[in-house]
C-alpha cells in the first residue's frame, strides 16, 4: 500500500517512480504524475488538491489506467468534482464495483452503499444515452 501527502514529493524528478506491484493507491492527485503504475492496482483512495478541472482529472486517472482491468474500488474525499467526473471514471475504469464520493474515512460497512449508488449511478447514465 502507497500513502503519500503531496509535501513528500516536492522536488520532482524527470523519470517517474515506478511500483509495478502496487496493490492499493492513496494519496492526493498532485503527486500522481511522479509515480507509474503497473496493472495490479484494485483500490484507489483520491484526495483531489483545492479546485479541480476535467483536464487534472483526465490526467491523474489516466496515469493510473494501466491497472484499468484490475480497479475494482475508488474512493475520493473530495465532493466538489465536476459533473464530467463519473463519465471519465466509467470511462477509463469500466469494472468498478465500490465507489465512494465524500467520505474521508472507509470503512467495510460502507462499500454496500457505495455498490448501490455506483448501480445507481450507472443505471443513469445508461437511461441518458
Amino acid at each position: 500500500m502507497l500513502k503519500l501527502k503531496s509535501t513528500i514529493i516536492e522536488h520532482r524528478t524527470t523519470v517517474p517512480v515506478y511500483f509495478p506491484r502496487l496493490l492499493h493507491f492513496s494519496g492526493t492527485n498532485r503527486i500522481i504524475d511522479a509515480l507509474k503504475f503497473g496493472s495490479s492496482i484494485q483500490d484507489i483512495y483520491i484526495r483531489w488538491d483545492g479546485g479541480v478541472s476535467t483536464t487534472e482529472i483526465e490526467t491523474a486517472l489516466g496515469a493510473l489506467a494501466p491497472s484499468a482491468v484490475s480497479v475494482l474500488s475508488f474512493r475520493s474525499a473530495h465532493t466538489r468534482l465536476p459533473p464530467q467526473f463519473l463519465d471519465i471514471l466509467t470511462r477509463i475504469f469500466p469494472r468498478i464495483t465500490t465507489l465512494i464520493i465524500g467520505l474521508r474515512y472507509y470503512s467495510p460497512n460502507v462499500s454496500t452503499l457505495g455498490l448501490q449508488l455506483f448501480h445507481l449511478i450507472i443505471d443513469y447514465l445508461s437511461d441518458a444515452e
